[in-house]
């Protein structure tokens, strides 16, 4: 849930003793990916109903001396109202937004920018709401809210998550429209284990 999940970022980021500037950049990354979580869910017809059968199969709750008061919170839930965001893949997401700030504590970089624009990649995917379109409703949220132009391809496969993108939103990146415009100093390139062509998106 989304309260546990500020709580434990504000712990660990605290615990490890990060600088307040990048603790600032993690900690606005999780809120937006928390608001974009939470306004597809309350919004998009396709996740409301996985959202009325979460609360809902709660028998405890629904049995709770409190449940109408509770049920009248999952009505205006559906509304789009003080609901808390549902986390997809908690754990990986604290590894991605955490070792973010460490990593740019490290390197001692203060800003990051985007060439151009932002490849999503194509086709559909899969995960527990059922199938989508590339970009995944939550995605698609952030890059347009924060403005982060973007454009489909041809790999067909995500190359912008939810989590990315919120990052990218995060870190107020910038679009870099020509790399001629700047001086280069060193070029590396991550790719994890798929099998995809070598492009640079991030400065």
């Amino acid at each position: 849930h989304e309260s546990k999940a500020k709580a434990f970022l504000a712990k660990i980021t605290s615990d490890l003793d990060i600088d307040k500037f990048y603790r600032d950049i993690a900690t606005r990354t999780l809120n937006v990916l928390c608001d974009a979580e939470r306004y597809v869910h309350s919004h998009d017809k396709r996740l409301r109903h996985m959202l009325h059968r979460y609360y809902h199969n709660h028998k405890k709750h629904n049995q709770s001396p409190d449940y109408k008061h509770n049920h009248k919170g999952i009505y205006y839930h559906h509304k789009g109202y003080n609901i808390e965001a549902i986390l997809h893949e908690a754990k990986d997401i604290f590894i991605d937004v955490v070792g973010l700030s460490i990593g740019l504590r490290e390197l001692d970089i203060s800003e990051i920018g985007y060439l151009d624009y932002i490849n999503v990649g194509n086709g559909t995917i899969r995960f527990s709401h059922g199938e989508f379109e590339v970009p995944a409703p939550a995605t698609e949220q952030i890059l347009n809210k924060y403005g982060l132009r973007w454009e489909k391809s041809d790999i067909n496969e995500e190359m912008a998550t939810p989590t990315g993108v919120s990052i990218l939103a995060g870190c107020k990146a910038k679009r870099i429209y020509a790399l001629e415009d700047y001086h280069i100093i060193k070029k590396s390139l991550a790719k994890g284990t798929r099998g995809l062509p070598s492009i640079c998106f991030f400065l």
